[in-house]
């Protein structure tokens, strides 16, 4: 999925020298939904960053999605740190750019907020998926995330329907 275009800016290491590296991001909605499904495969309601990228990063351009996608879960109350302290960067979720060393990650624990969570469990269903991909496609993230458990819910609410019939 195609949303809106974010400007990334990122510090790599190729093996000898640091890179600055200045990326024009999409929204990725299959990524969103990677990530929220590694995020939800853990044992525990916490994670980590470190987690996430082990899980589903494979290369260079994954761990720039997983950063930008984490950017906007921040943007959007999508995640939170498990203590309650205020996230306002990268840096309070674990991720460590300083643009002098390559990216790296700490072991802070977070979790999936309220809003989270509903943005999960609309994900997971295949046919608001499908339905989010074709028909929301050029919407702002904050839409989608604010459509989809909406979709959701008028879905349950029909197969409730369906079942007192």
């Amino acid at each position: 999925l195609n949303c809106r275009r974010y400007r990334l800016t990122l510090a790599l290491f190729n093996g000898q020298q640091l890179i600055k590296v200045e990326v024009i991001m999409k929204v990725n909605l299959n990524f969103t939904k990677l990530i929220l499904e590694s995020i939800r495969s853990n044992e525990s309601q916490f994670f980590e960053v470190m987690s996430i990228h082990n899980d589903i990063c494979n290369s260079n351009e994954d761990v720039k999605q997983l950063i930008f996608q984490l950017q906007i879960f921040l943007d959007e109350g999508i995640i939170s740190r498990y203590d309650g302290r205020s996230v306002a960067s990268l840096y309070d979720i674990g991720i460590v750019d300083n643009e002098i060393e390559p990216i790296s990650f700490t072991d802070i624990r977070l979790r999936l907020t309220s809003k989270g969570q509903n943005y999960a469990n609309a994900l997971q269903n295949s046919d608001i998926f499908s339905q989010l991909k074709k028909r929301i496609k050029d919407a702002p993230i904050n839409t989608i995330c604010n459509i989809g458990p909406k979709l959701l819910e008028n879905f349950a609410k029909k197969k409730l329907e369906e079942l007192l019939k």
